[in-house]
């Protein structure tokens, strides 16, 4: 599909539209959510400071990948003088209003979702862990970690997977402010559109229905050793680790040491819950690799890779059951075909053509292109 009036100031102001009426209709839910249940109401008095991190947080991370678009676009030549060009070009007004909305619906989303996730496991608890390790038992003859264990369960294959696994936290951000500075308006919408929607449909909707702790917590939760054996591994590799270098270790560890004492403790502080199934590292990392197809292949086929590692990773370091991984796969890329046709039909306003929720043109257009 030809991405016919992606430039019109009526389809910027549709893009808009949509996404305060996604993200404003979450924050409005999670409010009625926590009024009606008794729980914390969502701490909307901090949005000032979140909004704060946030900025500090997304200028940061904006230059360091402009610096570098910087470089790679000088070919040997002064950066200098590709960063002066930048300078002197106007942005268009479509980039600017695109960047604000992005960054606010994120801001947005942010300030609903912790307190969404803190409240799911005080209201609901965790009714399906059972079932969902039964699951991945009946599935693969075995809990899923003693497979992941065969090939990852040694110290330094395990600290390889907490790489990956803190690394997605700086890639999932890159890919959030990338849509706030570059690339192609139709894939920035549909990318922005999808990443909200993933938080709201995986992280907090399907997270309360399928409300779960995970292998790492279920010791605690339910007084049962099945998941014991894991986590001592765990502890014994996270030595190994601290031994060979300070710098080294297993911070899930430490993580979900803060997780539980915050559970235990009804802590009210900015990302603290529980809620294992579906997964939203998983989820997040699918909806990466599939609008990284719509850049190259090749970026596609490496996103894809990483999403897998995640998946594992969440399996190996105690925090997820397989399923929980699958499913949100799977919603990502059900939400990503739903952000394909809101972009093509409620924001170009392309009826006739649904193409976009197929194959976004931009499939051989580098993400890095002006508007």
């Amino acid at each position: 599909m030809h991405s016919v009036g992606e430039n019109s100031s009526g389809a910027i102001g549709r893009f808009g539209m949509v996404v305060a009426a996604i993200v404003g209709t979450y924050i409005a839910c999670v409010a009625w959510f926590g009024a009606s249940h008794g729980a914390i109401t969502p701490h909307f008095g901090q949005g000032a400071e979140l909004l704060g991190r946030a900025l500090i947080s997304s200028a940061c991370v904006a230059l360091s990948l402009y610096l570098i678009r910087a470089l790679k676009r000088s070919s040997g030549g002064s950066p200098f003088a590709t960063i002066a060009q930048d300078f002197r070009e106007k942005p268009s007004a479509g980039s600017i209003v695109t960047a604000i909305v992005v960054f606010m619906g994120w801001a947005g989303v942010l300030l609903a979702y912790s307190p969404m996730k803190r409240m799911i496991a005080d209201v609901r608890g965790f009714p399906l862990d059972d079932t969902l390790a039964g699951i991945d038992h009946q599935f693969f003859g075995m809990d899923a970690w003693r497979i992941t264990d065969i090939v990852f369960g040694s110290p330094l294959m395990t600290g390889l997977l907490q790489l990956c696994y803190t690394l997605w936290f700086y890639f999932m951000w890159g890919s959030i402010i990338l849509c706030m500075v570059v690339g192609r308006r139709t894939l920035r919408w549909r990318y922005s559109i999808a990443f909200f929607l993933c938080w709201i449909l995986v992280g907090s909707l399907a997270a309360y229905y399928l409300a779960s702790a995970g292998p790492c917590f279920y010791g605690e939760a339910f007084h049962d050793g099945r998941f014991s054996e894991l986590m001592d591994h765990l502890r014994r590799s996270d030595a190994v680790l601290h031994n060979i270098s300070p710098y080294m270790g297993l911070q899930s560890l430490s993580f979900q040491a803060m997780l539980w004492d915050g559970f235990v403790n009804h802590r009210d502080k900015f990302g603290i819950g529980i809620s294992a199934m579906p997964s939203i590292h998983v989820a997040i990392s699918c909806l990466m690799a599939l609008a990284a197809y719509q850049v190259s292949r090749r970026a596609g086929r490496i996103m894809t890779i990483f999403a897998a590692i995640i998946w594992i990773g969440s399996i190996q370091l105690g925090w997820h059951y397989a399923s929980d991984g699958i499913v949100g796969g799977g919603m990502a890329l059900m939400i990503w075909q739903a952000a394909g046709v809101i972009t093509s039909w409620v924001i170009l306003g392309n009826v006739r053509s649904m193409g976009l929720a197929r194959s976004v043109p931009e499939a051989t257009t580098p993400a890095c292109s002006k508007d």
